[in-house]
């Protein structure tokens, strides 16, 4: 590190002052720098580039003309469907088949999680037990999930008698029907068992999935 040298402290700071004022000078620029570095971590934990000049230019729209980027948000976002801890779910406006789950809190991860679950389970032949999932945003706030119907008390003799032992949130709210097929649609919670065990030929009883309903 370069030495800093101030010729006209000498008239007002004794040697040993002078030495302590210039260490506490390269302290200084060490935090600020460090500062700096983490402002600009921050930035980009959003996830989103921010050397792209179409980032600026849509910020600048929401600025300026915020009644469009309302009917931007109405484009997107249909019916809302339902709220849990950590997302709020919407059906998709220019489409009904999907839905839109919308993170809570962005240092939380669950569109993430469960948008790496499906891509991981659907070149298997255990991707029939999961809502698919068709997109999210390049800062994981938003994930494209297909529709499903939910589950009710009259589906309970439908229900298999057993599902795969991955599954480990199992309550009637996290699960529903495509078609004819029960699907799961809320399944971060299952990366655990997938790191753990890996996709295994393995069932277990839905006896706690039907007592849930």
């Amino acid at each position: 590190m370069s030495k800093l040298h101030f010729p006209r402290l000498k008239i007002f700071l004794s040697p040993s002052s002078e030495r302590f004022f210039i260490l506490y000078l390269h302290v200084l620029i060490f935090f600020l720098t460090l500062l700096q570095i983490y402002f600009k971590m921050s930035k980009n934990s959003i996830g989103i580039d921010l050397n792209n000049t179409d980032f600026y230019k849509k910020v600048d729209l929401i600025r300026s003309r915020p009644e469009v980027a309302m009917d931007a948000l109405h484009l997107l976002l249909g019916k809302h469907l339902g709220t849990g801890a950590f997302r709020d779910v919407y059906e998709y406006a220019m489409d009904p088949k999907w839905v839109m789950k919308i993170q809570k809190n962005r240092d939380c991860h669950n569109n993430i999680v469960e948008y790496e679950v499906w891509r991981d389970v659907s070149y298997t032949d255990y991707r029939k037990w999961f809502a698919p999932c068709n997109w999210i945003s390049d800062n994981g706030l938003i994930l494209m999930q297909k529709k499903i119907r939910p589950l009710y008390p009259s589906d309970r003799d439908k229900i298999p008698k057993e599902i795969p032992y991955f599954f480990t949130d199992i309550k009637a709210e996290n699960f529903g029907w495509l078609g004819k097929q029960l699907v799961c649609h809320d399944y971060d919670y299952s990366m655990s068992m997938f790191i753990s065990n890996g996709l295994r030929p393995r069932m277990k009883s839905s006896k706690k999935l039907i007592e849930s309903l």
